[in-house]
């Protein structure tokens, strides 16, 4: 799966061939296409790859004081997640090139959005102290801002300490609002 994450890196959805594949993993072609019956399947296997990758990345989360407080905490979480999403323009393209790919295939389509329901109880269970309404709310900002982020951070007016007082306020505020019934 590196072989294939790094080809599509370089080259694109379409630089993506099992051949070049099978050269860059140093495995006979048969053995690639035995693993993965076409391009598809490959490119299926590769957002699994890819999306426990991401998971990997934000567990290593730890806050820098285990007394801290909550809205201390997701200052915290919110300036790491916003470090991580800085370093990841290649998890853009990655994302642009399986998007681009799932709109003629449905199973990676599917895919690609288990990935973002996933990560919405993902935040939703590392916010379990909050009402899950709240925090479904607050992941539902969270989530498209840092993908939007990743992509625009060097143009913003305010530097990523300012963004993320900004963003983990207002999530906070998501977070501990009442609830209407």
């Amino acid at each position: 799966m590196e072989a294939t994450l790094a080809i599509l890196k370089v080259s694109g959805v379409e630089g993506v061939t099992m051949r070049k594949v099978a050269s860059m993993a140093g495995k006979s072609l048969n053995n690639v296409q035995h693993h993965f019956k076409n391009k598809e399947i490959l490119l299926n296997n590769l957002a699994d790859f890819y999306f426990a990758q991401c998971y990997d990345d934000i567990a290593q989360f730890s806050p820098s004081n285990r007394e801290c407080d909550s809205k201390r905490e997701l200052y915290e979480f919110v300036l790491f997640i916003l470090g991580q999403s800085e370093h990841i323009s290649d998890a853009c393209l990655v994302f642009r090139e399986l998007w681009a790919v799932a709109t003629r295939n449905s199973e990676l389509e599917d895919k690609l959005n288990q990935f973002y329901v996933s990560s919405i109880d993902r935040a939703c269970i590392f916010w379990s102290d909050y009402d899950r309404a709240n925090a479904e709310k607050a992941a539902s900002l969270l989530l498209p801002y840092v993908e939007g982020y990743s992509i625009q951070h060097k143009a913003l007016p305010v530097d990523k300490v300012q963004v993320a007082e900004l963003l983990s306020e207002t999530l906070y505020t998501l977070l501990t609002q009442p609830v209407n019934d």
